[in-house]
Order: C-alpha cells, then structure tokens, then sequence
C-alpha cells in the first residue's frame, strides 16, 4: 500500500502476525530507486491512473504548483 493520511489507520494485527507482513514508512524513495520505479511504470507493472488527478505542459508548472497548494488534484504530471 503507497499513501500518506493524517487519519487513524485500524491494522489487523492477526493478519499481520499470520502472514509475516511488515510496515515500513518512507517519505519517498531514494534517487537510486527512481530507475527501477520508471521502468516498472514504463512496463505496466506499476499504474499511476489513481495518483496522477491532471497533466500540463512544463510551461504551466507555477499553475499546477498553485492548484497543488490550494488542495487541487493530488498529483500533476508535467510534460516537457
């Protein structure tokens, strides 16, 4: 599971324990990653449908970056 909340997250504890799963936090990946994490993307493994709420072109960054600080859409993916 990738996300970010402020709100109390209830966890099974059974299945946790039953199935060995583990919770790791990070704030993001690390430049090293980001290859790997591209490449999965690129193959379809990893879809980004559910993350990415607009697209603009790079000449519209300071918009996005206002609608972004302003609570519109929660990621926007800038195309040169």
């Amino acid at each position: 599971v990738v996300g970010y909340s402020d709100a109390t997250v209830p966890v099974p504890l059974h299945r946790l324990m039953f199935f060995e799963y583990e919770i790791v936090g990070s704030l993001g990946c690390r430049p090293v990653d980001y290859p790997r994490v591209i490449e999965m993307v690129r193959q379809g493994r990893v879809s980004l449908d559910a993350v990415v709420t607009a697209t603009r072109p790079l000449d519209q960054i300071e918009a996005a970056a206002e609608d972004l600080r302003n609570g519109r859409g929660l990621r926007t993916l800038l195309v040169p």
